[in-house]
């Protein structure tokens, strides 16, 4: 491999190694988060997790189920607050439609009134942890509203005030976008949602990417 430094930028990449057929120093960086993923095409990796982000076409709850389950996943539990970050961080840096609101796994009991729950998870992983709490924006009924209480209204969505992200109560029968998740274990199970750099190509040592650096930038002076 043959290195270049650029004085006056402080650079270091990897570039141009003409000692070998079968290296291309231009076909991927290993730092790549996108090459390097466990998780399949479209879907994003997350710690212990992959995840994808359904906006178009959106879906009833009933719908979205069945769209993460024919995806090989099921939709978004939320158990830590990092996890919420990046699902925030993503919608944030994302998400077109600031009014569009997104489906989770979150759907509330009628008893307990007001309790809410990860449908579809096993016993272990699906309660709200209590220090998720301060991410709702719309407070879960008591049991004193239960007479007056739209039954209708018991899914959890993501949604944003105009500042942040949090959760609101929402009915299953509007079409939202949706959030699907699944164990890294299962990547290999999971549908691709998209073609990788290289589909089409029987070498993709032959297909050309930038530079990889592997040194961030200092000051030359």
């Amino acid at each position: 491999m043959t290195y270049f430094w650029i004085a006056q930028i402080g650079f270091l990449f990897s570039c141009c190694d003409f000692g070998g057929a079968n290296t291309n120093a231009w076909s991927g960086c290993p730092q790549d988060r996108h090459s390097q993923s466990v998780c399949p095409n479209g879907w994003i990796s997350f710690e212990a997790a992959c995840y994808v982000f359904i906006s178009f076409p959106t879906a009833t709850f009933a719908n979205a189920q069945t769209g993460c389950t024919s995806r090989g996943a099921l939709l978004l539990n939320i158990q830590t607050m990092e996890q919420h970050r990046f699902v925030s961080d993503w919608l944030q840096a994302n998400a077109l439609d600031r009014a569009m609101r997104w489906f989770t796994a979150g759907t509330m009991l009628n008893s307990p009134f007001g309790e809410f729950i990860w449908t579809g998870y096993p016993v272990e992983s699906r309660n709200i942890p209590p220090n998720l709490y301060s991410l709702w924006f719309d407070k879960p009924p008591t049991a004193a509203d239960q007479p007056t209480y739209p039954v209708e209204r018991n899914k959890l969505v993501y949604g944003t005030n105009g500042t942040a992200w949090g959760w609101y109560i929402d009915v299953p029968s509007q079409a939202r976008g949706y959030i699907c998740q699944a164990k890294s274990l299962f990547a290999n199970k999971l549908l691709p949602q998209s073609n990788p750099f290289d589909y089409g190509q029987m070498d993709s040592n032959n297909i050309y990417r930038g530079p990889c650096f592997v040194e961030q930038p200092v000051d030359a002076w």
